[in-house]
């Protein structure tokens, strides 16, 4: 009460009156309305983002908002559900100094999101760091860059550099709690201080935490470590602290308290953190923290992941970053760049492509690739090998400028393969064309011409000729002088060519005659020699015999014989046909028909293949061989499942090793293989077994057995029944809890097909007829009620509570008692332990009311004698409430106003008498005062 009249009125203010009482409840109306005004700008709001805010993006998951300075990264407080990704470091240093938008009166950074406005969104580095992050909130709870990451939120690719974090509970450097949410590829390697629940990375954990590192030193009380303060759920894999961690209890190397996240693969160094802890975390010496098979042991992804080198990172693993090389085409005119779609790693080696698109460009040769447009870079050759930075890289078309020349060319001269030509000079360049150099026998020169047969452009010594982008060659051009000529004709040749012809001068000179030189042929034909004439009437000439001129030139043409060719025949098997002999040109005649067991002949082909068949028709230019083809004759297999399903039937050739068919079932039974006979005694091998004839195939079975499975469905004692078998359709007595299984705060009641309750329910005992699939069965729990009772010790009477396991008792009103202030519940009747509300119940449990004595003061009127004044009465009622019933206490209390009853010198009745009156005043007046405050209450 003297606390409450404190806050409504003034000092000397008299309680009672009605003006004050007035004053006081328009006041406490105020603040009731103000509360909700000063919580809409106090609290973090959400959906208010804006373009403006950001660097670019619309905060979409596949337009996320772009984040380049801190203040954008402040903003995303606006909006806790949106998608984020950072397009550089942020260095917060200046925004969280005095004179930065983040100081906050020195509390710097404040956290995106907390516990009852959590982040929900994803938020993607993108590799990026965070640095100088400063927070000092040593009364606040769930303090890092993100307060609180919730379910469905992501946080990844991230590192946290440098700066200091502190708070009072759940504390971490990249986040104080993550619940429900994921944190991925991430570190942070700033000093955290806190209290309780306090961690490298992240103070609470209920989500997963996966590749992630944290290498700050940590210093908590109660739940200290390295990575993770609290792990109350979720997963923490593939992670490690070095940090030093400091705390008075519960502190661990890489988590502090381990509650129920379930850690794999995840190490701890002994020596940087001063921790030797087993179960939350594997402890490591600093040699095998920088050993990389510590960690390819444990599956770690070292080929996309994570590397390690002794240069980086302190030699500690460290996240790699992926690179990118592109091509430029580097003003090309015609082609197009080859691509590079894969991403690479720091060290990493990459061959330089071809240019496989053809790139080029008018007057210039492609020349390699340059990391330079200038070509001033490093050039690479195509196949070269490149070493990746850390950095993209971007390789350009390298170019060099063409030079071109004219080259003069004899063409036939008697100079043979002699060749003149000018400097090699740029388009444009003009030249003057040149004097002839060159001397033909027999010929006269008349000009060039840019094709060697005079189709092209002819000149003349003398003329201009310009450059191109093109080398070009100047024919000698020639014209004959009148003489003799013996000349050859191939007369019908289709290969090779005829002797060059000799060159007379006179007549009666003789010439020597030439043999088959240039290998002159004609299909079917075999040369044989020359003639005059060409149908070989005339004079016959062979090689080396002489000939005269007369006249006149001379034409000798090549005589021709015909060649005859065998055509054989092969039967593949079947019976024999006569090989043929014909002439060139002429038409083989087709044999009488083969026959063959089990087969129809299908004709005669002209290939082994049995692709093209054979036309009669066709002229014989060739000794070939034909082949006989054969169609096997078609048979059917049928299958007999023996009341199993069905199985279709096969089409089979004669001969022919057929497939496995489709395996049949049967309810209850395994199918064992297809057997040639009723009696199932021959087996039939689908790997040899040939089609003979129309056959049918007989299915075999066997009885099955199947499985009863028992599961403990998330018990933590004793041990699940073990596996019943038994055939298809076999009456099985489901177990009972033989195991003893338990469940802390559950209570076993039987089993069931799905583990959550919803399948099919079965007692303990039941029977449980076998079908034809192995059957799982859940044990179902039932949760525990507990009761929370609440003894007022002498006040007003509380209900009590009931209770699941693990819910948390509400706190009721306050009950009251006549001359004493309620002063809390407490766990024990000793009144030694207050009791946090936020307790989980796991018992039936009682509460003790504590409470403390109103002070009163008395004073005596004497009426004319000597006054004291008793003091001793305060000290005596403001003792505390017990355990004692009120019995004891009034018992107290009397003996105690008997003590402090004033003397008055001597034993006389008088005194006697005047002391009864004191004690009935004093008796009345506590009664007066009593009542008047409780009404004034």
């Amino acid at each position: 009460m003297n606390t409450i009249y404190e806050i409504f009125y003034k000092k000397g203010d008299d309680p009672t009156n009605m003006h004050s009482k007035k004053y006081s409840f328009i006041f406490l109306a105020f603040i009731m309305l103000l509360s909700p005004i000063v919580q809409l700008f106090t609290y973090p709001q959400v959906g208010l983002a804006a373009a403006s805010s950001f660097a670019g993006g619309n905060g979409t998951a596949e337009d996320p908002w772009m984040i380049a300075t801190p203040q954008q990264l402040d903003n995303v407080r606006n909006d806790l559900s949106a998608h984020y990704q950072l397009v550089n470091d942020i260095d917060l240093s200046s925004y969280v100094s005095s004179s930065g938008a983040g100081y906050h009166g020195g509390a710097g950074w404040e956290p995106i999101g907390n516990e009852s406005t959590t982040f929900t969104g994803t938020f993607d580095g993108q590799g990026h760091k965070i640095i100088g992050l400063q927070i000092n909130r040593p009364s606040s709870n769930f303090i890092g860059l993100f307060g609180d990451v919730g379910l469905g939120g992501k946080v990844e690719d991230i590192g946290i550099e440098g700066g200091s974090v502190s708070g009072n509970m759940h504390i971490g450097g990249l986040a104080g709690s993550n619940d429900g949410g994921s944190i991925v590829n991430s570190y942070s390697s700033c000093i955290v201080y806190g209290d309780r629940g306090t961690g490298g990375l992240v103070g609470r954990n209920l989500g997963n935490i996966t590749n992630t590192y944290a290498t700050g030193n940590v210093n908590g009380r109660d739940g200290a470590g390295g990575l993770v303060g609290y792990g109350y759920g979720g997963g923490i894999n593939n992670t490690y602290a070095t940090g030093r961690v400091n705390g008075t209890s519960s502190v661990g190397g890489l988590v502090g308290i381990n509650a129920g996240s379930t850690i794999l693969n995840s190490f701890y160094n002994t020596e940087t953190t001063g921790q030797s802890d087993t179960g939350r975390g594997t402890p490591k010496t600093t040699a095998e923290m920088k050993t990389s098979s510590t960690y390819t042991d444990a599956g770690w992804d070292f080929d996309n992941t994570w590397g390690i080198n002794s240069a980086v990172n302190g030699g500690y693993p460290f996240f790699v970053s992926h690179y990118l090389v592109t091509y430029n085409d580097n003003g090309s005119t015609a082609g197009s760049v080859p691509t590079d779609n894969n991403a690479y790693k720091e060290q990493d080696t990459v061959t330089v492509q071809n240019n496989t698109g053809n790139l080029g460009k008018d007057g210039y040769t492609f020349d390699g690739w340059n990391t330079k447009p200038d070509g001033s870079g490093t050039t690479y050759a195509p196949g070269a090998q490149l070493t990746m930075g850390t950095s993209d890289v971007t390789l350009y078309a390298k170019w060099t400028k063409n030079f071109y020349l004219i080259t003069y060319n004899g063409n036939g001269s008697n100079e043979d393969d002699i060749t003149y030509t000018t400097p090699l000079s740029e388009p444009g360049t003009q030249f003057d064309v040149v004097a002839n150099q060159f001397t033909r026998s027999g010929y006269s020169f008349t000009g060039w011409n840019t094709k060697a047969d005079g189709s092209g452009t002819t000149y003349q010594p003398g003329d201009k000729y310009t450059l191109g982008t093109f080398n070009v060659t100047m024919y000698a051009q020639w014209a004959p002088i009148a003489q003799y000529h013996v000349a050859y004709d191939g007369n019908g040749n289709d290969g090779g060519f005829v002797p060059p012809q000799s060159v007379l001068t006179a007549s009666g000179d003789t010439v020597t005659v030439q043999g088959n030189l240039g290998e002159l042929s004609r299909s079917g034909y075999t040369f044989e020699g020359w003639n005059t004439e060409s149908d070989g009437s005339g004079t016959t000439y062979h090689a080396n015999d002489l000939l005269t001129i007369s006249e006149s030139s001379v034409t000798l043409y090549a005589q021709w014989e015909i060649n005859s060719y065998s055509v054989s025949f092969e039967r593949n098997g079947g019976s024999a046909a006569d090989d043929q002999t014909v002439n060139y040109g002429d038409k083989v005649s087709e044999p009488s028909e083969p026959a063959r067991t089990g087969y129809t002949f299908d004709g005669w082909y002209a290939d082994s293949g049995l692709t093209k068949a054979f036309d009669f028709s066709t002229v014989i230019t060739t000794n070939r061989t034909l082949y006989a083809k054969w169609n096997p004759n078609h048979y059917t297999v049928r299958f007999d499942s023996n009341a199993g399903s069905a199985v279709t039937a096969i089409d089979a050739d004669y001969g022919a090793i057929i497939s496995v068919p489709s395996v049949p079932t049967k309810e209850g039974y395994t199918f064992t293989g297809w057997y040639t006979d009723k009696n199932l005694t021959e087996t039939w091998d689908f790997n040899k077994d040939t089609v003979a004839g129309d056959t049918t195939l007989y299915a075999k079975w066997t009885a099955s057995r199947y499985s009863i499975m028992y599961d403990g469905n998330g018990n933590d004692g004793g041990s699940v029944p073990s596996n019943e078998s038994d055939q298809y359709k076999s009456a099985v007595t489901l177990a009972r809890n033989t195991g003893n299984l338990s469940k802390i705060g559950y209570t076993f009641t039987g089993w069931n097909t799905e583990s959550n309750g919803s399948g099919t329910a079965y007692a303990p005992g039941d029977s449980f007829t076998l079908g034809s699939a192995n059957v799982q069965l859940y044990a179902q729990w039932t949760i525990n009620p507990y009761t929370v009772s609440f003894d007022s010790n002498g006040g007003s009477a509380i209900s009590d509570q009931k209770l699941n396991y693990g819910d948390s008792a509400v706190k009721p009103a306050d009950p009251s008692q006549t001359g004493y202030t309620f002063a809390g519940w407490y766990a024990d009747n000793g009144l030694t332990k207050v009791f946090d509300f936020g307790t989980k119940i796991t018992a039936d449990t009682t509460l003790y009311a504590k409470w403390t004595a109103n002070p009163y003061t008395v004073h005596f009127e004497s009426n004319g004698g000597s006054t004291q004044q008793v003091d001793h009465a305060r000290t005596n009622l403001t003792q505390e409430r017990t355990g004692l019933t009120a019995q004891t206490v009034d018992k107290k209390r009397l003996q105690a106003k008997s003590d402090i009853l004033p003397t008055t010198g001597d034993g006389s009745d008088f005194f006697a008498m005047l002391s009864g009156l004191a004690l009935f005043i004093f008796a009345g007046l506590i009664t007066f005062i009593t009542r008047r405050l409780k009404k004034n209450n």
